[in-house]
């Protein structure tokens, strides 16, 4: 089983994810923004401001996503996935045309039958500054998930769309979703190990 948080910055992605690979003893993809801009020792404005910095920023973003997943094997929990940073790449610099293949490849990724998709939708709520990636002004935010929804549609990518910022009411969505696909919450938030080698049905 995969399962993936997707979804514009600011929106509880890595507070799910955590939970979420707590819950069911899974491994968790850490997103790439943090440590990639640690190294980089540059802030993240300063790199939007310059279009060949924001270039090879979004690309060592989408290399090392893809790289992170192939290292995981066939189950972990994603916090993102590539079509997140392709829709940062749409809207930061000028080539996403140069990363077609890989958009068609990830997304068919994304519609095998043990893959799980969690749009988690823009909430003012959730509004908050991190101090490492995006500043979270609205407008770029509903930017961000009105392209990435974009991406999913236009290449039949299924989601599960989480509209609620109420972390209880997030839990019991997922929690519901995974145990309907066959996997028994286990760890510190639920009663029972988890079953491996579960034949998953499509959603």
């Amino acid at each position: 089983m995969r399962i993936y948080f997707v979804g514009a910055h600011s929106t509880g992605k890595t507070t799910l994810a955590r939970w979420t690979a707590r819950a069911f003893q899974l491994p968790l993809v850490t997103e790439a923004v943090r440590p990639v801009l640690a190294c980089r020792e540059v802030p993240l404005p300063v790199i939007r401001a310059s279009v060949s910095e924001a270039e090879a920023f979004q690309r060592e973003l989408i290399h090392k996503q893809t790289k992170a997943e192939g290292n995981a094997g066939n189950t972990f929990v994603s916090d993102r996935c590539v079509l997140d940073y392709l829709a940062y790449t749409a809207e930061h610099t000028m080539i996403l045309h140069q990363f077609t293949a890989t958009l068609q490849m990830q997304a068919a990724r994304l519609r095998e039958p043990d893959v799980v998709v969690f749009f988690l939708r823009p909430q003012r709520d959730l509004l908050a500054e991190d101090g490492a990636r995006e500043t979270p002004v609205w407008d770029a935010v509903i930017r961000i998930d009105a392209m990435l929804k974009c991406l999913f549609v236009l290449h039949g990518v299924d989601y599960i769309s989480i509209d609620t910022p109420n972390m209880a009411e997030r839990v019991r969505v997922v929690r519901h979703v995974i145990r309907g696909l066959g996997e028994t919450v286990g760890g510190p938030d639920g009663g029972c190990p988890s079953v491996s080698g579960t034949t998953l049905p499509t959603l």
